[in-house]
């Protein structure tokens, strides 16, 4: 009997140490990618993250993904994608057909689903979808396949619908599944040029004063010019780039240039000040000319900024100083430049090279003045503040992290596990969603602040996994790429301290971290720009991540922009 007991305790011991070992902590956040650049050898990436594979469109390579879904209990609930039964990615639907979309899904978990499990629509389009379909009991490592009936839309596009599996009490787990259709409509028509409004419009004054030349870089999609000043109106054909303004008055002048579309509508405008004035004795200094390259400016893109000083008199100038601002209201100069002297008659181009637009504006007046510090006696001093309005143009924003971040995955620790999206702000793991009320500079929130609070201890941090960038975007780094991102604390944060991280995971360069902003409440919104052209050819996603200090207190981080741009 004494070794039947023996045995009998054994084999309890033994038990109880294999439930141990099945409930240690495997949460990992997603490795990085292996991919071949575009022109290269496919090859299959390998992804570990807490979240379902997403379907790859048609042609690209398949990621694999490890789930580690959160704990229940002393099992995991998981869902990992098999298979697209019907409708792969890209498939060509006719406009208004119905149609039943079927993802074959394993059970990657140690817990069996059980009755009520449901597969529910979590973002982009519905396609006239219920709100969710049921899901029958599954056990650990079984295959089912899930339908949900839909209808594709009437109008031509390309339509995505992410889905999700939850429980009985609505909690999501596994992965994001979606499907993507495109509804393909008549054959489309040529593209037109976008609009834009003239640039670097310049007013050059002849020697003798009897004329005026001026030139620009011509609009887009303009149909005429007209072109107003004092005792100045005339109409130009489309296609004009300079015309001559004879007999102008004498003095300060400003001529403004309009650019009219379809319908007579103005398309946009730039105005230049000339200064006609023969005869002059002594010294006097004005601005000839301020134009940009490129023309416009592109927003958050280096600019290279010019500005040419006329010494109008009949002596040599001296020194003095020239100042300009991107903006007039700006609160500081933009660029500042120091002269030693201008010969009577002579002309000094001074450079400012890679100034950036934090912004695009559809009209701001810039502006430059001459001598700033009053160093030099002219014959007149009333034309040394130069000013034009000008428009800054958007580039082409190719993925907004704020807007996709319902669908990243979301970790914070130490230990790291999964945060579900739109969390509660008294959550001690930590907590992403949308944020509202006002930012520490105490301006209102435009649009969506994306909150990232770190785990409430200390050198908590909070990541965000982009792999939808990778997966569904298939990004590859172009010439051109930009990130560029907006931090700060929200209002009312007095203990916040935190740090600002954008890790870039490529498929050459392994896993880099391209930017590293400290934010202290009261410090103010920050700017982060990496140009991303030592990448470029490298598939690639993105991670944003926020660290603690010593405490969590008060961290209410917030990205108030997160884009991948990409310049012409």
């Amino acid at each position: 009997m004494k070794g039947h007991h023996r045995k009998l305790w054994t084999l309890v011991v033994t038990l109880i140490l294999i439930a141990l070992a099945c409930n240690l902590p495997r949460t990992t956040p997603p490795p990085l990618l292996t991919a071949t650049p575009t022109g290269g050898a496919a090859v299959t990436p390998n992804i570990t993250a807490t979240v379902g594979a997403t379907t790859p469109a048609a042609g690209a390579p398949s990621p694999t993904f490890t789930l580690t879904p959160p704990a229940t209990g002393s099992c995991t609930f998981g869902a990992a994608y098999v298979a697209d039964v019907t409708i792969p990615d890209n498939s060509k639907v006719e406009k208004g057909k119905a149609f039943v979309k079927t993802w074959r899904i394993r059970n990657s978990g140690t817990c069996p689903w059980p009755e009520g499990t449901k597969f529910a629509y979590i973002s982009g389009e519905t396609l006239g979808a219920p709100a969710s379909v049921a899901v029958p009991a599954t056990a650990p490592n079984t295959q089912v396949d899930i339908s949900v009936p839909m209808t594709a839309p009437t109008a031509p596009g390309t339509y995505r619908s992410n889905w999700q599996l939850q429980d009985s009490g609505g909690k999501a787990f596994g992965g994001v599944f979606y499907v993507l259709i495109v509804v393909e409509g008549p054959a489309t028509p040529t593209p037109t040029l976008a609009p834009a409004a003239p640039g670097n419009f310049v007013g050059t004054v002849a020697a003798d004063c009897k004329s005026v030349s001026f030139t620009w870089s011509g609009a887009k999609g303009e149909t005429a010019y007209r072109i107003e000043g004092p005792n100045l109106l005339v109409n130009l054909p489309a296609g004009t780039t300079s015309y001559v303004w004879s007999n102008p008055p004498a003095g300060s002048s400003v001529v403004t240039l309009i650019a009219i579309g379809q319908n007579n509508a103005e398309i946009g405008r730039v105005s230049t000040t000339v200064n006609v004035t023969c005869g002059v004795v002594g010294i006097d200094l004005r601005v000839e000319s301020l134009t940009f390259e490129p023309s416009p400016p592109v927003a958050f893109l280096p600019l290279k900024v010019t500005v040419r000083v006329r010494n109008f008199g009949t002596v040599n100038s001296g020194k003095f100083a020239v100042r300009w601002w991107g903006g007039k209201e700006f609160t500081s100069t933009s660029c500042e430049w120091n002269v030693d002297s201008v010969a009577a008659g002579a002309t000094a181009a001074l450079g400012c090279d890679n100034f950036v637009y934090r912004s695009p504006y559809s009209s701001i007046v810039t502006k430059v003045q001459v001598d700033a510090e009053n160093m030099v006696a002219e014959s007149d001093e009333t034309n040394n503040v130069f000013e034009s309005a000008i428009s800054v143009t958007s580039p082409q924003a190719i993925y907004d992290f704020v807007e996709k971040a319902p669908v990243a995955v979301w970790q914070a620790g130490d230990p790291a596990a999964n945060l579900a999206w739109n969390g509660g702000v008294g959550d001690a793991q930590g907590f992403v969603r949308y944020a509202t009320g006002q930012l520490e500079t105490g301006g209102a929130i435009q649009g969506q602040c994306l909150e990232t609070h770190p785990k409430w201890i200390a050198n908590g941090w909070i990541t965000g996994y982009y792999i939808d960038l990778y997966t569904g975007s298939h990004y590859v780094v172009r010439p051109g790429d930009v990130f560029y991102a907006k931090v700060g604390l929200l209002q009312g944060a007095n203990a916040g301290n935190v740090t600002f991280r954008v890790i870039l995971r490529a498929s050459s360069s392994g896993e880099v971290t391209i930017a590293q902003v400290n934010d202290v409440y009261g410090d103010g919104l920050k700017d982060i720009r990496v140009d991303l052209s030592p990448y470029v050819g490298q598939a690639a996603d993105i991670v944003l991540r926020v660290d603690a200090g010593d405490n969590a207190d008060q961290d209410w981080a917030c990205w108030v922009q997160a884009v991948l741009y990409r310049y012409p």
